[in-house]
């Protein structure tokens, strides 16, 4: 008689895969719901992914029309592990991971191998019908997901320029100074004086020369970016289909 660990299981319906992802490695519990293996890959490493999928295939006897699904959190790696998978007919879903549930005994052993162990359990359930077990985040089309970007951008750029003034205003807060930011603000730079009527330091004087001038980079892109905006907003308009209808709502 062979072994346990040598026998294979020619009904397995599906494999099921649970990745866990950081910067420098993958965390991956493969398995049937019957056994599974943890294995570790350097991150981004597909081909190293799939193989995994394959010696669990080869151990067990999985036949090779049974259906491989996977999950990760949706996070820093964002769609397109998602969309590779897919490219190599993983059944994966990217979830949301603050819809995770985690019981507080594992919450204060929390691991990476506690994590992928818990998103392997669910997926099982949520493959088998649970749809309660977690959210599945909607990934948008490549075309989608690039057309949000000057938004993304011009938010981001938003939130700079505020930390920017913010910290002009702290450092002049420091030396007793209180002002609101003009366009000609270099140029008062050198008339400003502190609390007791000397002028500002010269350190100081320089940093907020270079902050603001920052300050301005970031206003000539908001610019920019705005002036883009409009121009892709008229065309859409100009043009048919339902996008143009709702660039105009």
């Amino acid at each position: 008689m062979r072994p346990v660990q040598e026998a294979c299981y020619e009904n397995t319906t599906a494999v099921y895969m649970a990745l866990e992802l950081s910067n420098k490695q993958w965390k991956v519990l493969i398995g049937d719901g019957h056994h599974h293996r943890h294995k570790a890959v350097v991150a981004g490493d597909i081909s190293g992914l799939l193989e995994q999928i394959a010696l669990f295939r080869a151990k067990w006897c999985v036949p090779s029309e049974a259906p491989v699904y996977s999950c990760y959190e949706a996070g820093r790696d964002g769609f397109w592990l998602h969309r590779c998978l897919l490219s190599h007919g993983v059944k994966n879903v990217a979830v949301d991971s603050s819809s995770i549930k985690v019981d507080q005994r594992a919450r204060r052993m929390k691991t990476d191998r506690l994590d992928v162990k818990s998103l392997y359990g669910q997926l099982i359930r949520y493959v088998k019908g649970d749809d309660d077990v977690w959210r599945v985040v909607h990934v948008p089309s490549v075309e989608d997901e690039d057309r949000r970007r000057l938004y993304r951008e011009r938010e981001r750029l938003i939130s700079e320029q505020g930390q920017h003034t913010n910290r002009i205003k702290s450092l002049l807060v420091l030396h007793g100074i209180r002002m609101e930011l003009r366009k000609d603000f270099a140029e008062q730079l050198d008339t400003l004086c502190q609390w007791d009527g000397t002028p500002l330091p010269a350190e100081l004087r320089d940093e907020l020369r270079r902050e603001w001038h920052r300050r301005e980079q970031v206003q000539a892109q908001l610019k920019a970016l705005h002036e883009l905006q409009k121009t892709r907003i008229a065309a859409a308009i100009c043009g048919e289909g339902p996008e143009g209808r709702e660039l105009a709502r």
